[in-house]
């Protein structure tokens, strides 16, 4: 805040005779006075934290007419934030006017209706920046060098995306980069002391923490819930190409409710977490299957021959569930399932649900969970035209399925003419 001189008339004070032997104690009553800024100021910092030593106190004394000091105390108040084009008005400085030694006045009234004149003068003037905020700018710097300052030599420079917002991350991607943000995705390409820019996505991400990936693999997932994938492969044959799209791996209806999402990549496994500290989900590369999992999980690494695995707070794992696409048997007539067979060597049990539904239009409805047999089959009827089928396992494992079997029957079935009224 900028250095304040507050100056204050002197204040007349009547006395008259009350009485004789008459004492009289008086406490002002609180003068406000209103500190009003206008102008333009941004900071490109935000604010340290409140320094008691800096508050400055302003002591108005002045002596009455028995000799009495009295005093009037102004704490400052701090404003603190980024101004920009915007009307400021202070909080109110409280002054209290009251008597310092709490002595006996006899036969002295004191008025707090006198009037004050208060003069409020700035002495020096802050820094005022009126450069706007460039959030969609990337900068880079001289080669091995950390400072951004663009000299006569152009090597280092600056230039905008083609989209609004803030940058939320910057990943290389073989010998490229891709930058990720509030509204969209773009690849940066080096050409001589500069980068190309071409246009990836058009839709932003869905958190500043909603991207995961290495060298050779990105992942992220949108505004609308939906997962992608960006391989080295795609980017190397993709160079000249203005029409790049990630790969679409979905997943909307499960990730799309999750808030403030985390993404974590285990090269190791060529696992993805996905957790929002209440919901966690594991998707598999190998197998490109989700399934359930650790919903804590914030970063996972390798140093040496240690293997890391981070988290806010205890992981818990919750149940391995799996859920497959939906399924219709390929065809839309009514069908019922009479049992599902698991193709497995996962030791330990195993449980089978299955989501149906009778309407494309309508949410899929699930049964309970049925035990799987050491066999590997379980019965569970069910009638429907869609289906989806999930197993879970209550103890955190790998699991692998080398198959999924669906036995049933598909009612009003013409094998005469599969591809015609099916």
């Amino acid at each position: 805040m900028a250095d304040v001189t507050v100056t204050a008339d002197p204040i007349e004070l009547t006395s008259s005779i009350l009485g004789d032997g008459l004492v009289v104690y008086i406490v002002a009553d609180p003068i406000y006075i209103y500190l009003m800024q206008m102008g333009n100021l941004a900071l490109h910092d935000k604010p340290g934290p409140r320094n008691p030593e800096l508050d400055i106190e302003y002591d108005c004394s002045l002596l009455g007419n028995d000799g009495l000091e009295i005093g009037i105390t102004i704490l400052t108040v701090d404003i603190f934030g980024a101004w920009l084009n915007v009307h400021v008005v202070a909080s109110p400085i409280t002054i209290t006017v009251s008597i310092i030694n709490n002595e006996e006045i006899v036969g002295e009234f004191f008025s707090d209706s006198a009037l004050i004149n208060i003069a409020v003068t700035i002495k020096s003037y802050a820094d005022i920046i009126t450069e706007g905020v460039r959030k969609n700018w990337i900068k880079w710097s001289n080669i091995g060098n950390l400072d951004f300052t663009i000299w006569k030599d152009n090597i280092a420079g600056e230039r905008p995306l083609d989209w609004k917002g803030w940058i939320y991350s910057i990943k290389k991607l073989g010998s490229k980069l891709i930058v990720y943000g509030e509204n969209g995705v773009s690849l940066l390409v080096p050409s001589g002391n500069v980068f190309g820019l071409l246009p990836v996505y058009k839709i932003g991400l869905k958190g500043k923490q909603a991207i995961a990936g290495d060298d050779k693999i990105h992942f992220f997932v949108d505004n609308t819930g939906r997962l992608f994938s960006i391989g080295e492969t795609a980017m190397k044959s993709s160079l000249f190409d203005s029409s790049i799209t990630p790969e679409r791996l979905d997943y909307s209806e499960y990730l799309g409710t999750m808030n403030d999402l985390v993404l974590s990549w285990d090269a190791l496994n060529n696992l993805l977490y996905i957790c929002d500290g209440l919901i966690g989900y594991v998707y598999s590369v190998d197998s490109k299957s989700l399934g359930s999992g650790p919903v804590n999980i914030t970063g996972v690494g390798s140093q040496g021959n240690t293997y890391y695995i981070s988290a806010p707070a205890t992981i818990v794992n919750e149940p391995f569930e799996i859920c497959t696409d939906i399924y219709d048997m390929g065809s839309r007539k009514n069908k019922t399932i009479h049992s599902i067979e698991l193709g497995t060597d996962t030791i330990g049990d195993l449980w089978v649900a299955i989501d149906y539904r009778s309407d494309k239009a309508s949410p899929f409805v699930s049964l309970s969970w049925h035990k799987v047999s050491p066999n590997g089959v379980t019965v569970i009827p069910c009638y429907g035209i869609e289906f989806r089928i999930k197993v879970k396992r209550t103890t955190y494992a790998k699991l692998e399925l080398d198959y999924i079997r669906v036995n049933g029957i598909i009612h009003d079935y013409k094998f005469l003419y599969p591809y015609v009224g099916r």
